[in-house]
C-alpha cells in the first residue's frame, strides 16, 4: 500500500495517513520514546570527577519536560559543607567578599554560625576546593602585598587612593626603565599605585573565572593605556573603571587599546594642562587571543573555531611598530598605576 502523510498543524492530533488507492485517512499514533535518568546523591561524586552528564533522548515535547524535571530535581540535592575554621580567625568580611561569586559561579550561598562558615548550594568539586582553600588558607580577594594605607577605604564611600612611589624603591626604578627604554627622553615627575578596592575586587572575580577554565584562559599581562582627552582620574577613580562604551573605534574595533611598549600610548597620552602628561600602566586579563589583521568592524573578538557561541577572549596585532592587545569587556583589567611625565620641549635656532 501507498500513503501520504500530511501535518494540517503543529499539533499532533491533526496529522493523518491516507491510503493513496482507497482514500481511508486513520490519525498517526506517535511512538513516544520513555525517558529515564538517574540522579546521583552528589556525596556519592568521586572527588576528582567533573559534573555529571545526563543524555535524555525522545519527542522535543518530552525532552522539555524531562529537563525542566531534571533542574527542579537539581535543586533538591543541595550539599551543606560545615568549615571550622577557628574563632581566632575573622571570617565576616571573607564572606562578605566571596558571596558574589559563589552565588555567580557556584549557585551556593555562605553563612556564618560562631566560627564556622555553612556552605549550601555547592554541585561540583572545584567549587568545594575553591572555598576551602579560601577559607582554610588565603582570602582569593586579598589585596595585594605592596599595598600600604588601605585600612580605611570602605565601598560606601571613601573606596579609593593613590600612594606615591618614592624614586628609591625599587618598583619606582624598574618602572622608570620601562617607561624610558622606548621614551627615552621623557622626565618622570610621580608614580603613584592605585588602590581601589571595588575595581580590584572585580577584577580578581573575573581572574577566578578565568582560572577555573584553565590557565590559558588567564594570560595576564602589565601593558601601557592612553586615555586621550579622558582624564584619568575618571577611571581609576571611579566604581566602573575602564568602560568601552566610551572608546572610539580603532583599527580593531571598538574595544579598549592596551599596548607592550610606552611610545605607542605616549600618542594618547592625558595632558593634566601643567607641561605634564599621564598614562596608566594596567594588569589585562588577555586570556585566549588571536591574531589578527586590522578589523575596524569590530565590537566583540572573534568565534573560536567551530564554536556557534563562544569567542575568543582578546585581539593583538602590531601598529606603528608595537604589538597592542584589545580586549572589549570593562572587567578583564585593573589599573595600577598612573605615570606622571614631562617632555623635553624642542629648541629652534633661528
Amino acid at each position: 500500500y501507498s500513503y501520504t502523510i500530511t501535518f494540517p498543524s503543529p499539533s499532533p492530533s491533526t496529522w493523518y495517513q491516507e491510503n493513496v488507492s482507497t482514500k481511508k485517512r486513520r490519525p498517526i499514533i506517535r511512538m513516544e520514546q520513555k525517558i529515564t535518568f538517574l540522579l546521583k546523591d552528589p556525596n556519592e561524586i568521586p572527588k576528582k570527577a567533573s559534573d555529571d552528564v545526563y543524555l535524555i533522548e525522545g519527542m522535543s515535547d518530552n525532552v522539555g519536560k524531562a529537563i525542566k524535571h531534571l533542574d527542579e530535581a537539581m535543586l533538591s540535592f543541595k550539599k551543606e559543607l560545615t568549615v571550622n575554621v577557628g574563632a581566632s580567625k575573622s571570617i565576616g568580611s571573607l564572606i562578605l567578599s566571596m558571596k558574589d561569586h559563589c552565588l555567580k559561579r557556584y549557585g551556593c550561598t555562605l553563612k556564618e554560625e560562631k566560627g564556622k562558615v555553612i556552605i549550601e548550594g555547592i554541585k561540583n568539586s572545584q567549587c568545594e576546593n575553591f572555598l576551602l582553600k579560601a577559607l582554610i588558607g588565603d582570602d582569593p580577594y586579598k589585596f595585594p602585598e605592596e599595598w600600604t594605607n588601605y585600612e580605611t577605604l570602605a565601598p560606601a564611600k571613601d573606596f579609593f587612593n593613590l600612594v606615591k612611589l618614592e624614586p628609591a624603591e625599587l618598583k619606582y626604578k624598574s618602572l622608570k626603565m620601562l617607561l624610558q627604554k622606548t621614551i627615552p627622553t621623557s622626565i618622570i615627575v610621580s608614580i603613584q599605585r592605585i588602590q581601589n578596592i571595588i575595581l580590584w575586587k572585580r577584577y580578581v572575580s573575573e581572574k577566578i573565572d578565568a582560572q577555573v577554565l584553565g590557565p590559558h584562559r588567564v594570560n595576564e599581562k602589565i601593558l601601557f593605556h592612553g586615555t586621550s582627552l579622558t582624564d584619568p582620574l575618571l577611571i581609576y577613580g571611579s566604581r566602573a573603571g575602564f568602560d568601552v562604551q566610551f572608546a572610539k573605534a580603532g583599527m580593531w574595533g571598538r574595544g579598549l587599546y592596551f599596548a607592550e611598549e610606552a611610545k605607542y600610548s605616549d600618542n594618547y597620552a592625558f595632558q593634566t594642562g601643567k607641561g605634564e602628561w599621564q598614562m596608566l600602566l594596567a594588569t589585562v586579563l588577555l586570556g585566549k587571543q588571536i591574531e589578527s589583521e586590522p578589523k575596524r568592524e569590530l565590537t566583540v573578538p572573534p568565534l573560536l573555531p567551530n564554536s556557534a557561541t563562544e569567542r575568543y577572549d582578546s585581539v593583538t596585532g602590531v601598529t606603528e611598530g608595537t604589538r597592542v592587545h584589545i580586549i572589549y569587556q570593562n572587567i578583564k583589567c585593573y589599573p595600577i598605576y598612573l605615570i606622571t611625565y614631562k617632555k623635553p620641549q624642542s629648541k629652534f635656532i633661528f
